[in-house]
């Protein structure tokens, strides 16, 4: 697909937050086969065309002064008209913007709207809604960001140097007498006219929804804040950024040592709290030896001058000059903590993102999206906005307990990446354009070449939206042909909504949707049975996966080591993180089986596996007779079986962390015990973990499995606990089910 991306400013004159956002997004979007291009105005009087690492970039004039009427919003600029013009030339498959400024705003989106362009819009600021641009009312307290006019009018007024008291009372004057300011002197009936632009504004914000496909939040604040001013929830995204940095874990390091560097990136302005920051160090003894690091740019030339004289006499604290990107990332990863000490409601900052990815924890102030990212005594600490003191509180703590540092090292997970949001970005793209993804230049599908490298199964149930995640996942993998199966097990079945993206081609995958008996094994052994691949690859269907080669890696492996099935790596939630490398010590197959774990970073023959994450030969599939389909209903304990069988007729199993997923666990769907939406009786819960139980737990462990994996999924449930009218019930379909349990035990595939 083409696709322009519209941003009020961009390279090389800036290199903002969104700028960066957008160069990284554009540049993954074209990893994934879009054609992106990058148009932004610029303060000249004609347009320019120039490549941005690699991506076309139109820049239109806008111009550096303005009339009043386009100013203030009542009449559109002639940048609208120029970007129109040059849509209509591109024949773009949509535009998405990534700004709400005079340059490139509401009448943008409604001119390329109107030209017949489908359009989304991504809010990276408050700007839209905050006159302050900070949703501090006041300066002081936290806004809602809704657009009311009397209360915006007056924050506004306050802003310009009036007491509260005084700007409520114009405030409520210029909201009765709309056109009170309207014969006033320039300066005075501007600010009187302010309550006439606000209801302009609101009524424009209300027309951009109705003009836009979906409208995406970086973070949950501002979705609140576009949901308050009336954005329809149906069009609502949010959607976090991320970093270009990828996204594996950062090495933590296990060693205590003491705080010496400490340091801030950014603009170097007041609303990034920097002389904030400055202040609390200033306060602490010189004998603290530590050093606070400033890399920035000025925004403000008096701001920077107050800045200069304010730490000119601590030795501690220095200026540095910016640098390239790569050097940043150097810069960052010797620091051991990173001050993000900003007096308004951050929509990230991306800067974050960066910090975790070099391993460094950070200290925020506690409000906007520096809130939602760090998750405090975890990855980071808060301090209370706007507080010297508490600042100063917990820079000592930090020096003299420098463990603390280690512990939040440790405590950092993966990075969120620009490729985790372009990704996230090409799947609300399909959802609004399936017939642009039906074709593919791309390695060619099984029923065209003869050759079909693997068969991806995908049982799913109640995850729809789970689901979309993983086809799109499925979409951009590379270097293999083959064919997903999904297995949908939903009553009633799954709308074209979910599949019609995807119908004709699946990335370099056949798109197969068929309807079997209820149960995940069952569906599993169905799809095993009409699949055409070599190798069979079982995903659960809330797992991500990251790298475009995955699919191509189970190939690589099974073509390396003359296995009969690998088990990939899988790592859960809240952090997703890695194991070591060491090598378990298990002794036998069931203790293998039972603890082995799949978020290791070790590789080598084990005897386990999980369906969440594994691949099988076909042949050898066939040879075990694939899972037992006595284990019905829940089917805890069917992978386990089948790897002890494997293993008993000499199979051998390959653990590759390389192929590794994000396996999401979502509480509902997926046939979870505690999900009320569970179809299956309570005979039929249970009957599987009895098979198990009498089929292959050595008698030393009987005991601990009949409690941990019998009774914990059952009468001790969390949901079940909290229900005692259901015990009884509970108890007869256990006793029913250790019955059966036993019987079907004997009757080995």
């Amino acid at each position: 697909m083409k696709i322009v991306c519209v941003v009020g400013w961009y390279y090389p004159e800036s290199s903002g937050g969104s700028e960066v956002y957008v160069a990284g997004l554009v540049r993954e979007l074209r990893r994934l086969g879009h054609e992106p291009l990058v148009a932004a105005p610029h303060n000249a009087d004609a347009a320019r065309a120039y490549e941005h690492e690699g991506i076309p970039v139109y820049r239109y004039p806008a111009g550096a002064t303005y009339r009043r009427a386009e100013a203030f919003g009542r009449r559109p600029p002639a940048s609208a008209e120029i970007l129109t013009r040059w849509l209509r030339a591109t024949r773009p498959d949509l535009v998405h913007f990534h700004s709400w400024t005079h340059g490139a705003g509401y009448w943008h989106v409604r001119a390329a709207r109107a030209a017949g362009f489908r359009v989304f819009l991504t809010f990276h600021t408050a700007s839209a809604f905050c006159a302050r641009g900070t949703m501090k009312r006041w300066d002081r307290v936290v806004c809602d960001g809704e657009i009311r006019i009397a209360r915006c009018a007056a924050c506004y007024f306050h802003k310009r140097g009036l007491p509260r008291a005084l700007a409520w009372t114009l405030a409520g004057a210029a909201a009765q007498l709309p056109t009170l300011g309207a014969r006033m002197p320039d300066r005075f009936g501007t600010a009187l006219r302010y309550p006439r632009s606000l209801a302009l504004r609101r009524r424009q914000i209300g027309e951009t929804w109705e003009a836009c496909e979906r409208v995406i939040g970086v973070c949950q604040w501002v979705c609140d804040a576009l949901a308050r001013n009336g954005c329809p929830r149906s069009k609502l995204v949010m959607m976090r950024q991320g970093c270009d940095t990828p996204a594996e874990r950062p090495p933590a390091r296990s060693t205590v040592r003491p705080l010496r560097r400490i340091g801030f990136l950014g603009r170097l302005d007041h609303v990034k709290g920097v002389m904030l920051l400055t202040s609390a160090v200033k306060r602490l003894p010189l004998s603290m030896d530590f050093s606070l690091e400033l890399k920035g740019i000025p925004q403000d030339e008096e701001y920077y001058r107050a800045l200069v004289a304010e730490i000119a006499d601590d030795p501690r604290i220095h200026l540095l000059e910016p640098s390239s990107p790569a050097a940043v990332k150097d810069w960052l990863a010797e620091l051991d903590l990173l001050v993000v000490p900003s007096r308004w409601m951050e929509t990230g900052p991306l800067v974050i993102y960066e910090a975790f990815a070099a391993g460094v924890p950070v200290l925020g102030a506690r409000q906007g999206g520096i809130r939602e990212l760090i998750e405090e005594n975890v990855n980071g600490l808060l301090f209370e906005p706007g507080s010297v003191a508490d600042l100063v509180r917990i820079l000592r703590q930090i020096h003299a307990q420098p463990e603390v540092l280690t512990r939040l090292r440790q405590g950092i997970g993966r990075t969120r990446s620009m490729r985790d949001v372009a990704r996230e970005t090409d799947l609300l793209y399909r959802e609004h354009f399936p017939k642009a993804f039906r074709t593919s230049a791309l390695t060619p599908p099984c029923e065209e070449t003869g050759s079909c490298d693997v068969s991806v199964i995908v049982p799913t149930f109640r995850r729809h939206a789970a689901l979309r995640a993983l086809l799109a996942d499925l979409s951009i993998q590379r270097d293999v042909a083959g064919e997903a199966i999904v297995m949908d097990q939903n009553e009633p079945p799954l709308g074209p909504e979910i599949f019609d993206p995807w119908t004709d081609r699946l990335g370099r995958l056949d798109l197969r949707v068929h309807r079997r008996p209820r149960g995940v094994v069952a569906a599993r052994n169905a799809a095993a049975e009409i699949a055409r691949g070599r190798i069979l690859v079982f995903l659960d269907d809330d797992v991500r996966i990251e790298s475009p080669r995955f699919l191509a890696g189970y190939v690589a492996a099974f073509a390396r080591d003359p296995v009969d099935a690998v088990c990939g790596q899988e790592r859960v939630p809240p952090r997703f993180d890695e194991g070591n490398a060491v090598a378990p010590s298990l002794a036998t197959p069931f203790e293998q089986v039972m603890f082995f774990p799949r978020n290791s970073r070790w590789r080598g023959e084990v005897c386990a596996l999980s369906t969440c994450n594994c691949a099988i030969r076909a042949e050898s599939w066939r040879r075990v007779r694939g899972l037992d389909p006595g284990f019905t209903g829940n089917s805890y304990g069917d992978d386990a079986d089948l790897v002890l069988r494997l293993i008993g007729k000499g199979g051998r199993i390959l653990f590759e962390p390389a192929l590794s997923v994000n396996h999401f666990k979502s509480p509902e769907g997926g046939l979870r015990l505690a999900d009320r939406a569970n179809p299956w009786s309570e005979a039929e819960k249970y009957v599987a973990a009895w098979i198990f139980f009498w089929r292959h737990v050595p008698g030393a462990w009987k005991p601990w499995y009949f409690w941990h994996g019998i009774l914990r999924k059952s009468l001790l449930l969390r949901a079940n606990a909290r229900r005692p009218w259901r015990w009884p019930s509970i108890l007869g379909g256990l006793l029913i089910a250790a019955a059966r349990g036993r019987r079907a035990a004997a009757r080995i595939p």
